[in-house]
């Protein structure tokens, strides 16, 4: 078990939707409830290019706003959060997605075992969305993760967590990717690469709140993920 006190800092990239961004910080506020005092060191919102001013919802949520020119991507803001933050943990939350109330609770316990270093969680089972196509694509990511739950060689920046320590390390991000695709899953493969042990804990749940069509569905698996 881990003799340092976990500190947590979290990241939410974060371009558009004001109105979900309000939901997602809402959650975030409420889960830091839940950890000892002084266990959350910040939530920073970083406003990369943003198309709406989220600067009355960060402040309305006692988060951090850090703006930065782009957009550039989540690995860039990502980045940049994580630079900022002080905790020894970095919980990576994109900013359509509302955790679950014991997520950073579950989170710190993963962390108090000293062999893990990563830990990603699961979309929850009652997406937002009532679309078809939303109710497929979110309930297929929650079924992916609920079967591969334990041992992990991949990352989720939707919500996943790593030491700071070993986010450092590897070199966080890849800024080569400059939209949202596969930037979160080269980066687990350089922390299981760095012999850094990664878990995947379907317990650690959040709300998807993004509206999934049948041509952004497309074109993330090709353009983005292909």
């Amino acid at each position: 078990m881990s003799k340092t006190p976990i500190t947590t800092s979290v990241v939410v990239p974060f371009h558009r939707n004001v109105a979900h961004l309000r939901r997602c910080l809402g959650a975030l506020r409420a889960a830091g409830q839940a950890l000892p005092p002084a266990a959350l060191r910040e939530v920073i919102v970083v406003a990369d290019g943003a198309a709406e001013n989220p600067e009355g919802v960060v402040r309305d949520e006692g988060a951090v706003l850090l703006t930065i020119d782009g957009p550039r991507g989540p690995a860039v803001a990502r980045n940049r959060g994580a630079a900022q933050a002080t905790g020894n943990v970095l919980v990576f939350v994109d900013s359509d997605v509302v955790v679950h109330e014991d997520a950073l609770v579950r989170l710190a316990r993963v962390f108090a075992d000293e062999q893990v270093d990563a830990a990603i969680g699961a979309y929850d089972e009652q997406p937002d969305d009532p679309g078809f196509v939303s109710q497929c694509r979110n309930l297929a990511h929650a079924f992916i993760h609920r079967r591969a739950s334990g041992e992990a060689h991949t990352f989720w920046g939707g919500l996943g967590a790593v030491r700071a320590e070993a986010f450092q390390r590897v070199g966080g991000f890849d800024e080569r990717f400059t939209r949202p695709s596969v930037e979160d899953i080269d980066l687990g493969y350089r922390i299981g690469a760095a012999g850094y042990r990664i878990l995947l804990d379907p317990r650690i749940e959040g709300q998807h709140l993004k509206r999934w069509t049948l041509r952004s569905a497309v074109v993330s698996d090709i353009r983005d993920r292909g």
